[in-house]
């Protein structure tokens, strides 16, 4: 019977997705006239390509030297994603500050326009990145790597994001997956971890996830594993 392998990049681009999209959702229902619609759908955008850049610092640092020397090839080819994500980072950027910048409402209205194309060129880029990222180097760390060797660099990746956006990170991660996803993390931390960072966890966990589902986590939780 054919086991279902662990999926490295599955908690952080599920987090990646959500916010994504969400920020796409208030672009689209922002009104640039109004001061604090405005601030506030920038603030969010500023927000994503921070948290962007930093989980591909993390990819950099901590994935594609897996698939040396063996898979320099996928490697470099991600890399050079990461080099185009950069560019398109640098025209959202510019976009950004041509919102700020216009000083008529013609030129808000363009502004505002061209930021949305932007922007869902961005997200469409970063979701098919990440696609292809489950889709290729996934079978290769399976071929070469055990699923425990793989939790535990997933967790050493986890403590080596930038504390700055930790919190909310976290708490995208565990919003997004779904209850046996979160079941199956939370046992592990508990087994694996010091009680405090379990206890971290299961607080952030009560705090993100709705009533119901939170519930029927902790029922499970609490029964023998």
């Amino acid at each position: 019977m054919e086991l279902l392998r662990f999926n490295l990049f599955n908690k952080a681009h599920k987090a990646l997705r959500a916010l994504l999209c969400n920020v796409l959702i208030e672009l689209q229902q922002t009104d640039f006239s109004v001061s604090a619609e405005s601030d506030s759908c920038i603030s969010k955008i500023r927000l994503v390509l921070e948290v962007l850049h930093e989980h591909a610092q993390l990819e950099d640092n901590f994935i594609f030297p897996l698939l040396c020397p063996n898979a320099e090839s996928i490697r470099a080819y991600f890399a050079r994603q990461h080099i185009e994500d950069e560019a398109l980072t640098l025209d959202l950027s510019i976009a950004l500050d041509n919102i700020e910048n216009a000083q008529t409402a013609l030129q808000l209205s363009i502004a505002a326009i061209s930021l949305q194309q932007q922007y869902i060129g961005f997200v469409a880029f970063n979701l098919n990145h990440m696609n292809m990222e489950e889709e290729i180097i996934n079978p290769y760390l399976w071929s070469v790597y055990s699923d425990g060797a793989l939790e535990r660099l997933s967790a050493e990746a986890v403590r080596n994001n930038p504390p700055k956006h930790d919190a909310m990170f976290v708490g995208l991660m565990l919003e997004h997956l779904n209850n046996y996803e979160i079941l199956s993390w939370l046992r592990n931390i508990r087994k694996e971890a010091p009680a405090n960072v379990f206890q971290h966890f299961y607080n952030k966990s009560k705090e993100v996830l709705t009533s119901s589902r939170f519930n029927k986590i902790e029922k499970q939780l609490n029964n023998k594993d």
